[in-house]
């Protein structure tokens, strides 16, 4: 700012001197205290221990009472200190300073240090009451800790124990300080932030294996009927799922579901749908009833944006029948004679977990024909959307089962997917994708 003295100009009186002469004897200790405190600041990669380091050395060098680092919050643009000598703990807890605000947020802002003889000398800054508490002869040494012109936070001193204000000597040697800690700083913190994704990788990684192991590997064998499935996430662990298991009076439930969102959260959420639901049909609830608790677990469990779209059928062999609840889902596309159509919903059925005490109608059952395949997909699939804002969309799913129609089943469902990828002009799905099919047999016994 033009219109301030600089850094350096307000420190003093002219008629004080602001060099203090040192012996060689003098340097040469300093030198050797500020190369103690830079090699047990590399020695040591854990970001709260950096930082202890730093501040104690610091304040060593500067013969001060009172020292802090205070690191910058971007998001937030305040400064937070982070480690403290000779200051209260509660006033540790409590600070947050706004970029630009006194001394410390004028630093942070500017990039620029100040050493004050005498804060209340410094223009524009203003000491309340509780802050003039705190400082013992006025003086201030506030230095930015910067790396590659970007400013991670500042370190602030006051009250030197030799009773004389702050002058261009302690200036040179909290910039030197600041420069070696700012490398040590950001390294730390990126050995933090490396330490914190492993364990989060690791914690992902036994996600999908748990996802991995829901995922039904043999599906189940049906007279009459070929089942396939492909599930490809587009992370991690995805919030996509399905399920294929008998029920005791030998009819077939079939299910897809893709839960809002994507990684961990929605995963789970999958996971405790397909949890209920066969607890609920296996013990020989209704489909409709089933299907209102699991929506009414998932609503109690879950806030109202952790929902869920589901489509849930229960085929019946002997009389070639589906009957099926939609929640929101995807209408399943039906292959027949080559030529593939949609199947219209008749219910108006919410999602899951919308709220508590969802109604759930039943659709038209289906009557399937020998010969017939039948497709369940998730929006991975639908939504892909090309260059120029074209989606996949019902027509892109029937032309590749069209396209695809006398290939089999895994090469099917893998042309499908290649299909929807070339539309979005990528390698791989950007979004989970699920498919399921059924291929019904001309004949069997």
């Amino acid at each position: 700012m033009a219109s301030e003295p600089s850094a350096r100009a307000s420190e003093a009186r002219s008629d004080e001197p602001t060099v203090e002469r040192r012996s060689p004897e003098s340097r040469a200790r300093e030198l050797a205290l500020v190369k103690r405190v830079t090699e047990r600041l590399v020695a040591s990669l854990d970001f709260r221990q950096a930082l202890d380091t730093l501040i104690e050395g610091a304040t060593e060098l500067l013969g001060v009472e009172r020292g802090s680092i205070l690191l910058l919050d971007a998001e937030r643009e305040t400064l937070r200190i982070e480690v403290a000598r000779g200051i209260d703990p509660r006033v540790v807890e409590k600070t947050r300073i706004p970029i630009g605000r006194g001394i410390a947020g004028r630093v942070a802002a500017s990039g620029e240090p100040v050493v004050a003889r005498d804060v209340r000398e410094v223009p524009g800054f203003e000491l309340d009451p509780v802050q003039a508490a705190d400082y013992v002869d006025f003086s201030a040494l506030c230095v930015p800790l910067t790396l590659h012109g970007r400013v991670l936070g500042v370190m602030n001193f006051n009250h030197k124990r030799s009773g004389r204000p702050f002058a261009e000597r302690d200036l040179e040697f909290a910039l030197l300080i600041a420069n070696q800690a700012s490398i040590v700083l950001w390294s730390a913190r990126m050995h933090r932030e490396f330490l914190s994704k492993q364990v989060l990788d690791r914690e992902l990684e036994i996600a999908r294996q748990i996802q991995e192991r829901l995922i039904p590997r043999d599906l189940p064998q049906v007279p009459g009927l070929e089942s396939y499935a492909r599930l490809v996430t587009s992370s991690a662990v995805g919030g996509d799922c399905f399920d294929l298991f008998p029920l005791h009076d030998g009819r077939l439930v079939v299910a897809i579901g893709d839960a809002a969102g994507h990684g961990v959260g929605a995963a789970l959420v999958a996971a405790q749908v397909r949890a209920v639901l066969r607890e609920t049909l296996g013990r020989g609830d209704a489909l409709t009833e089933a299907v209102a608790r699991v929506s009414d677990r998932l609503a109690s469990d879950t806030s109202p944006e952790l929902y869920m779209t589901m489509l849930v059928g229960i085929y019946d062999a002997p009389t070639r029948c589906l009957e099926f609840v939609n929640a929101g889902h995807h209408m399943p596309v039906l292959l027949r004679h080559g030529r593939a159509r949609g199947i219209p919903a008749t219910g108006r059925n919410l999602p899951l977990g919308i709220r508590p005490g969802q109604q759930f109608s039943r659709e038209f059952p289906l009557g399937l024909r020998p010969g017939d395949q039948l497709l369940f997909f998730t929006d991975g699939v639908w939504e892909v959307e090309s260059g120029d804002g074209r989606r996949f969309g019902d027509a892109g799913v029937a032309r590749a089962l069209e396209r695809g129609a006398r290939l089999g089943g895994e090469k099917m469902l893998d042309a499908l997917l290649a299909a929807a990828v070339a539309h979005g002009g990528r390698d791989e799905p950007d979004d989970d994708c699920t498919l399921v099919l059924l291929r019904f047999e001309e004949t069997y016994a």
